[in-house]
């Protein structure tokens, strides 16, 4: 949308479905209620919280280091790409990267997956497709037809292990404190 608003001839059009407003809900009237604590305490709550619950810290632990393991192959697949051993260009490592669009077709399963059968599960299927995932990134190291399609794999892989991961830990984590349902009295 913001490529299509902002070219030729002005970027008006792609603001025009923004400027109907009668039928959306009105913003409550009511003021938020304060919270209570000062800013500085409010900025120490997610120290107490990692400190206190250790569900927490283990999912970011997982993701931490699936998110590492994500970051750090497409830095070296965009090297190998461009290097000696393929000889592509930027463009073949942005058509690789679309590999990942699949990933959004992933998440809904993923969630499903872990309602079902809870987030440790999905969890360590998740850490195991990611494990697979670099052994399948290694053999598309030599160059190739078959290396290049190896590396779509292993990244298509990886992606989906990190997403459906990234889904089990944030059940996990909104499990931890969970918010009171509209209209309950919350917990003290």
């Amino acid at each position: 949308m913001s490529g299509w608003g902002g070219g030729p001839p002005t970027w008006r059009p792609g603001s025009w479905p923004w400027c109907w407003r009668p039928s959306w809900p009105a913003p409550s009237r009511s003021p938020p209620r304060p919270r209570a604590g000062s800013y500085p305490s409010l900025l120490a709550e997610p120290l107490r919280l990692l400190r206190t619950e250790p569900e927490l810290r283990r999912s970011c632990l997982y993701q931490a280091a699936v998110f590492g393991a994500f970051s750090a192959v497409w830095t070296c697949l965009a090297l190998l790409l461009t290097g000696p051993a393929y000889g592509l260009g930027a463009h073949a490592v942005g058509m690789l990267a679309l590999v990942g669009a699949v990933t959004m077709s992933c998440t809904p399963y993923a969630g499903r997956l872990v309602d079902r059968t809870g987030a440790d599960r999905v969890n360590l299927v998740c850490l195991l497709g990611v494990l697979v995932s670099a052994a399948v990134l290694a053999a598309g190291a030599g160059g190739g037809a078959a290396g290049l399609a190896a590396q779509a794999g292993g990244t298509l892989l990886l992606d989906v292990s990190m997403q459906s991961g990234t889904v089990a830990n944030l059940a996990r984590v909104y499990a931890v404190r969970p918010m009171p349902a509209a209209g309950s009295t919350p917990r003290t």
